[in-house]
């Protein structure tokens, strides 16, 4: 399978939105530590009473823009000075919804908009979704907090808990008593909003191709510039851990060039935000946002691509036990879809014909006296069949040692006045010769659905592929659909048919060493996973762009970079917030690049 594996590329967030196999839960137990490798040397960043909090919202910082301006140290000294020992992205995503307290709740609470509940409408759910102020006193009494903004919600709303907090008139004044609030060395956490940057949007323009925007920029960095003076003039700064915070609230409407539009949620500039997370103790760890023009899934196969544990082997079938899989019976009625993304080397033995995916525990040649069955054609030609109790549906021809995608769909349909059912089968989008008329044949069996050979078969075990991207819908989609969608590699939640889904393995996943999960996660409605040995291993992979392969964007690909509303988990991490599981976050955690001189 050497195409496969010169394929693969970075492995990275990508495979966790696809696999389901999360290495790091956003609401875990915090040990009064960041989440570090197993491998990390954790004695010298053991973060106690000593770790505190600066963190300026931005308003209107335009993400790209602060990203480019970071890089200037004769014009923008303290943004160089601070990207140079941070975990930074400009190519943030703030919340969609243009009503500002809403995105101010994302970035206080650590939860977006459906459970704070925080828009228009002037009804919230704070009390639910607290802002970290409050979740912090209530951790710990003694530690001192206080706020200085600019705007009114934010002081009515989302300070609970501050110990200190005032709304004032410029940022100027903002300035001036954050310094104050700094310099007193009880202080443990001060936020402070700037709105310098929103204000020049407004009048100026946003973006990069507004000069007087980016001219502003420089008067955000001297608003730092004099925060960070004050903050290290405090007489115990050599002692203590501050973790300085950057983050914009949104970034700002201007028109992108052609050759900018990547058709991604990364092409809305008033969504494109900034945000940094610096330490004297970390180094520079900028995230990019992922390639969209040459995107492609990433992450791990189950299966070795060349060896004997590869997929179809006897030691290397993925099962889902017959209790499990009543769900997957396909009757004598019922509307159903089934598809699979399937990278075959090996036919199978010459003259046979061997099942790679069925539910059914009686064979006949392969052809199953009740259940269903997906069987190859090793018997020089090069299509598939779907049979059901021995009626079979021939695909089109596909061709070795590259992806192909398999789609069989069956329906009722009456003709004259006679109830009928019907299956016909696709191979990347292309059909067979005509239908199947499978009226009365039963598709149901009580035995586990398994993938990759099948007991008592004609040729059992010998293919050899790899898989992903497999759907069960309870309905028969659209002839058309089918044929302009198969390249698809996911169903995103929304689509039109994601709620039709009674079984969905995306099969794409992340190997961890943590918990290596030898099974395909169910991400449908019906968590049913599929199973594999113990014994089989991973292979890392991709699903690039190709003829047959048209890499589907995740719903959420924002969230491979960090965003607003990740700001309340670190911060939870840094001071060592010991619980926070019940307070149902929507942060993701991300680890800085720790400076091993310090």
């Amino acid at each position: 399978m050497k195409s496969l594996k010169n394929s693969i590329g970075r492995i990275g967030l990508l495979g966790v939105l696809l696999g389901g196999v999360v290495l790091v839960s956003c609401n875990r137990d915090f040990d009064n530590r960041l989440q570090f490798k197993e491998d990390a040397d954790t004695t010298a960043h053991q973060f106690q009473n000593a770790n505190k909090v600066l963190y300026i919202m931005v308003d209107g910082g335009v993400g790209s823009v602060l990203e480019a301006e970071a890089q200037k140290d004769d014009k923008n000294p303290n943004l160089y000075a601070l990207s140079r020992k941070a975990l930074y992205s400009g190519s943030s995503v703030a919340d969609s919804n243009s009503y500002l307290p809403t995105s101010y709740a994302d970035m206080l609470t650590g939860v977006l908009v459906g459970k704070h509940k925080v828009n228009a409408s002037g009804n919230n759910a704070l009390d639910l979704y607290p802002p970290f102020f409050q979740v912090l006193k209530k951790n710990n009494a003694g530690l001192r907090t206080a706020a200085f903004v600019r705007d009114a919600y934010i002081l009515d709303n989302l300070l609970g808990g501050a110990d200190q907090k005032q709304q004032l008139n410029s940022d100027a004044e903002v300035q001036s008593a954050a310094a104050t609030a700094l310099k007193n060395t009880a202080s443990d956490v001060v936020l402070a909003q700037y709105q310098g940057l929103y204000d020049a949007g407004k009048q100026y323009g946003y973006g990069p191709r507004s000069p007087r925007y980016v001219e502003a920029v420089q008067a955000f960095d001297q608003f730092m510039g004099k925060l960070l003076t004050a903050l290290r003039s405090r007489p115990a700064y050599s002692s203590e851990n501050w973790l300085i915070i950057i983050a914009s609230n949104q970034g700002g409407q201007y028109a992108l060039y052609p050759e900018e539009y990547d058709n991604s949620v990364f092409s809305e500039p008033a969504r494109n935000a900034f945000v940094l997370f610096a330490s004297d103790q970390f180094a520079v760890r900028y995230i990019a946002k992922p390639d969209i023009k040459n995107y492609q899934q990433e992450g791990y196969l189950i299966g070795d691509a060349g060896a004997a544990n590869m997929i179809g082997s006897e030691a290397a079938t993925g099962v889902i036990d017959a209790d499990m899989a009543e769900k997957y019976n396909l009757g004598t009625t019922g509307n159903f879809t089934i598809q699979l993304k399937v990278f075959i080397t090996n036919r199978g033995t010459s003259g046979f014909l061997p099942g790679i995916m069925a539910k059914s525990a009686a064979t006949a040649n392969a052809s199953p006296t009740t259940g269903w069955t997906l069987i190859l054609h090793a018997d020089g030609r090069k299509n598939w069949d779907f049979r059901i109790q021995g009626t079979s549906h021939s695909s089109s021809d596909f061709e070795l040692n590259t992806w192909n995608t398999f789609t069989i769909r069956i329906w009722d349909s009456a003709v004259n006045g006679a109830a009928k059912r019907w299956m016909r089968t696709y191979t990347n989008g292309v059909p067979g010769n005509g239908v199947a008329d499978i009226t009365g044949k039963n598709g149901s069996e009580r035995a586990p659905l398994r993938i990759g050979g099948i007991p008592g078969s004609y040729g059992r075990f010998s293919p050899r592929f790899n898989v992903a991207d497999i759907r069960f819908y309870n309905v028969a989609l659209p002839d058309a659909y089918i044929q302009t969608n198969y390249c698809s590699t996911l169903e995103n939640p929304g689509g039109p048919y994601y709620n039709n889904l009674i079984g969905y393995w995306p099969g794409l996943g992340l190997k961890s060493a943590e918990r290596d999960l030898h099974r395909f996660v169910d991400q449908s409605v019906s968590k049913t996973d599929i199973q594999f040995p113990q014994s089989l291993g991973w292979t890392a992979a991709s699903l690039a762009p190709s003829a047959t392969i048209c890499p589907t964007l995740p719903y959420d690909i924002q969230k491979n970079v960090p965003q607003p509303v990740d700001v309340p988990l670190f911060i939870y991490s840094w001071l060592g917030v010991p619980d926070i599981t019940g307070l149902q976050l929507d942060s993701r955690p991300w680890l800085p690049l720790f400076n091993t001189t310090k």
